[in-house]
């Protein structure tokens, strides 16, 4: 089975890390159940999947890969605090147990053999597996390629709701805009955020922004263009300082 190349795990659990260490809460670490979280990602995913036999349901791509997305941040917070927030022992880890392919999988004494379950099936085994604060990422990596997610394309979404998720825990208020860009609103400026990523080379992940007055509740955003000229280029390590 496919999975992430170390540069990308490593990317993921730096990025989560800070994601987490920004979250404005008294919930000490040991205290926060990610996997809780993970199971009622899942459920929302079974509903975006469609499940009721007694009414005519669509599955929605789109949003059951956003859920699939969102677990995979609490599946790396939950890594990064089993091995006490260190990185590079979190990324072996989890590139160790992403490596064990076994697509047979025991729970309550019953074997779930991957290659003949379906997306809903998966779903219900990883809810399970969560219930009871087992990590099991071969489930999760398989019912992502179910929903034609491959390891590039999910860390590709990844990076992007993680950097979502940052500006939302850092309380800055912002409104997405069309190709990528991002309005953030301030007393008086706003400031417009295009992030260009280079997938083959992880390291050169960029923030290009330009700062400029703008009418601050203004639902519209009429200087997208000008977002586009490439006077500040700030790398992906220091857009979080």
């Amino acid at each position: 089975m496919k999975h992430f190349t170390k540069v990308q795990l490593i990317t993921m659990l730096e990025l989560q890390m800070k994601m987490d260490s920004s979250i404005k809460t008294d919930v000490p670490f040991s205290h926060r159940d990610y996997l809780r979280a993970a199971c009622l990602e899942a459920s929302e995913a079974i509903d975006h999947h469609g499940w009721k036999w007694w009414k005519h349901q669509k599955k929605n791509l789109a949003q059951l890969q956003m859920e699939l997305i969102d677990i995979w941040h609490f599946y790396f917070s939950t890594y990064l605090y089993r091995d006490n927030l260190d990185i590079s022992s979190a990324q072996k880890t989890l590139d160790y147990d992403l490596n064990n392919d076994n697509s047979k999988i025991m729970l309550d004494n019953k074997i779930y053999e991957l290659l003949h379950m379906i997306i809903l099936e998966k779903l219900d085994l990883l809810i399970g597996l969560s219930a009871v604060k087992r990590t099991e990422p071969i489930v999760l990596m398989s019912l992502c390629l179910d929903c034609e997610l491959s390891p590039s394309e999910i860390f590709k979404q990844y990076v992007q709701k993680n950097t979502l998720n940052l500006f939302s825990y850092l309380d800055v208020y912002f409104t997405k805009l069309h190709f990528g860009n991002f309005i953030w609103s301030t007393t008086h400026n706003v400031l417009c955020i295009t992030i260009h990523r280079e997938w083959d080379n992880l390291t050169d992940i960029l923030l290009i922004a330009k700062k400029h007055d703008h009418t601050v509740y203004t639902r519209s955003h009429t200087c997208v263009w000008r977002c586009t000229i490439l006077e500040c280029i700030i790398k992906r390590t220091e857009l979080f300082f």
